[in-house]
């Protein structure tokens, strides 16, 4: 069972007894899913994409919040940085095609990788991005109370003349027990 957007801002709002900002509820909603999705998110997925002979450069899906791996057929390729792969291969993007050992984020543009060393074959078993990614729609039942407590923590920490410090840090405490026990944590 899945609830939706509405009903946890809805419900957010009946556990601030009327005193949150209902304005700023969504915001706040959609960036705790946001910071969800970068560290240990429930939504992980993954998207085939197809290596190909003398490409190296890659999107990856819009979806996602977090690349959590790439792998080219059944090996998961290493994810280096530009500098590394310089240490490995002074001229790395101009070095002899190869099976991938490793990707590389592309610095000119924010949502692609580069596979090292660029694929010699287009690859019969294909790729895979494994990634979080960010749902702003229906979220499950058992994400909605610790999540509350997330967008809570955030409404009464914010300058307001609402603002209860220490109510935020409880709210804080229990959502951070709360994702525990559901083994987010």
């Amino acid at each position: 069972m899945t609830m939706t957007r509405a009903n946890v801002i809805t419900f957010v709002n009946l556990l601030a007894h009327g005193k949150g900002d209902t304005d700023l509820m969504p915001e706040a909603y959609d960036d705790a899913l946001d910071r969800l999705g970068r560290s240990s998110s429930p939504f992980v997925e993954t998207e085939a994409f197809t290596p190909e002979d003398g490409t190296a450069e890659y999107s990856y899906p819009t979806k996602a919040v977090a690349l959590l791996a790439v792998f080219h057929g059944a090996n998961q390729l290493l994810e280096a940085s530009s500098k590394e792969l310089e240490a490995y291969d002074e001229d790395w993007r101009d070095a002899d095609e190869g099976t991938p050992i490793a990707f590389s984020f592309y610095e000119r543009d924010a949502d692609k990788v580069l596979l090292f060393p660029t694929p010699d074959t287009t690859a019969a078993s294909g790729g895979t991005f494994l990634f979080s990614e960010n749902r702003t729609t229906d979220i499950p039942n058992w994400l909605v109370l610790p999540l509350a407590f997330e967008i809570l923590a955030e409404e009464f920490a914010y300058p307001s003349d609402h603002q209860d410090t220490e109510f935020a840090s409880m709210c804080a405490e229990m959502g951070q027990i709360l994702k525990a026990f559901t083994g987010m944590l």
